[in-house]
């Protein structure tokens, strides 16, 4: 839909006011008592400190190996969607869990469809990574950054064989064209005599739904909508040979092409209803794509995810009027135990995010007035480091920490009001273990 990308970004601005409006009294008030109640407990002694700069060498991150023992999905949240830092530790957690304990993929808050073409390059280096990067669809990974982390991948792949190859995927399901076309390309190579046919029934979503110009014409054409895929999921299972059967990569490919396109429209459609429906289909269709990733790799397959920490949150939250399921209270009910939830939490520093005039650009924060957790940590004299409470076993420590602190939060979006990022935050409740960082810097898009 010509609104939908539109009237996305103003439901996140709405949002952001929403939560900030969201204040507790249960905080401690001032950063010279949690300095002097953390100093009492020896919290230096507690914490991990670890380079955010990638490398080769892993070892000052081999203290997180057993917090992570015998976990299969274990999400990394970013506090901002537009700082450096969140890239690079998702970098080096990547290298870590890959080299040390066998995992077989990064999944990231991206269009599903968009990421394939760069995932076959980081398999078999097909492609220009220049152009594959450049053609995803957010741009929070048109970055410096998140080309260092594809190029690692690629160059661990070249040494591999095929079963120990390491893989790229997106969960999100944010529109139909890149999906659409993904799908048609393969239709085009395994299947030219259904290409026709398919042109036709996907035209709308080829064109990702621009010839909508409002959400009442979308709903009124939602069945007919749903209609298509119906019939091009019929058609592919009624085809599967084609593909190389049910159980090829091939066909589980195309298939799930179009299921994105599904999951795009039921999310759509939610959104139409209201912002808590939308959210909430949204992230649930993340996490099926996650479960599907696994299944597609092998049911055992251990993965790591990387969205925000607004996703990653093992607890409800509330984002508009009520309290909702995400990725992550989704995965923690599917996977139990088997899941680990890192989220992240800064003092200060800069980030890149689309402004009211709709234009990306960077801005740059200094520490929160309220946010006295925020500041304590800092007081650490520790750049990057991570808290695990349970590991620690500290009731002291888990008294200070288990209480909800203002913590900045930046989404896609940010119109240069501190307090509409400042959300309050149980780092206990809503996370297995944080990630503090003092000072965060904006992130290098690539030219």
């Amino acid at each position: 839909m010509k609104t939908s990308s539109r009237n996305f970004l103003k439901l996140l601005f709405l949002a952001l006011v929403l939560i900030a409006c969201e204040k507790t009294d249960s905080s401690l008030d001032n950063e010279n008592e949690i300095k002097q109640l953390l100093e009492s407990q020896n919290f230096k002694n507690l914490i991990h400190p670890f380079s955010a700069i990638p490398g080769n060498n892993t070892d000052d991150l081999l203290p997180l190996l057993p917090l992570i023992e015998r976990k299969e999905v274990i999400a990394f949240g970013e506090a901002t969607h537009g700082s450096a830092e969140f890239q690079t530790i998702s970098h080096r957690l990547l290298q870590l869990l890959v080299t040390k304990k066998g995992f077989k993929a990064l999944i990231i808050e991206e269009n599903f469809s968009a990421v394939s073409p760069l995932n076959q390059y980081i398999v078999t280096g097909q492609g220009n990574v220049n152009s594959l990067q450049l053609n995803l669809r957010s741009g929070i990974f048109k970055t410096v950054e998140f080309l260092e982390l594809i190029t690692w991948m690629r160059a661990y792949n070249a040494t591999q064989t095929e079963g120990n190859k390491i893989h790229l995927f997106g969960m999100d399901a944010q529109n139909t064209g890149y999906s659409a076309k993904a799908a048609q390309a393969m239709i085009n190579q395994f299947d030219p005599t259904y290409i026709n046919t398919y042109n036709s029934l996907a035209a709308p979503f080829l064109l990702d739904l621009a010839n909508f110009t409002s959400d009442k014409e979308f709903v009124a054409a939602l069945p007919e909508l749903k209609s298509r895929v119906k019939q091009i999921q019929k058609y592919l299972e009624d085809n599967a040979k084609t593909y190389g059967g049910k159980s090829s990569t091939q066909h589980a490919l195309v298939a799930k092409h179009i299921h994105i396109i599904e999951q795009a429209l039921n999310q759509f459609s939610g959104f139409t209803v209201s912002a808590d429906d939308g959210f909430e289909k949204r992230d649930a269709n993340m996490a099926d794509n996650v479960t599907w990733i696994k299944n597609h790799l092998g049911e055992n397959t251990k993965v790591l995810l990387w969205a925000h920490n607004g996703h990653v949150n093992k607890q409800l939250k509330t984002y508009f009027k009520r309290p909702l399921k995400v990725l992550g209270t989704n995965l923690q009910i599917q996977y139990g135990d088997a899941f680990y939830s890192i989220g992240t939490k800064f003092n200060e520093g800069s980030f890149n995010a689309v402004g009211e005039d709709m234009i990306s650009k960077s801005f740059t924060v200094k520490p929160y007035k309220t946010a006295y957790l925020a500041k304590g940590l800092s007081a650490q004299n520790q750049s990057v480091f991570l808290f695990d409470h349970k590991a620690a076993n500290n009731a002291a420590i888990t008294k200070i920490f288990d209480r909800e602190y203002d913590t900045y939060l930046v989404g896609a979006t940010y119109r240069g009001v501190e307090s509409e990022v400042v959300v309050p935050t149980n780092f206990i409740l809503e996370f297995d273990s944080f990630i503090f960082i003092n000072r965060v810097q904006a992130y290098t898009p690539i030219r």
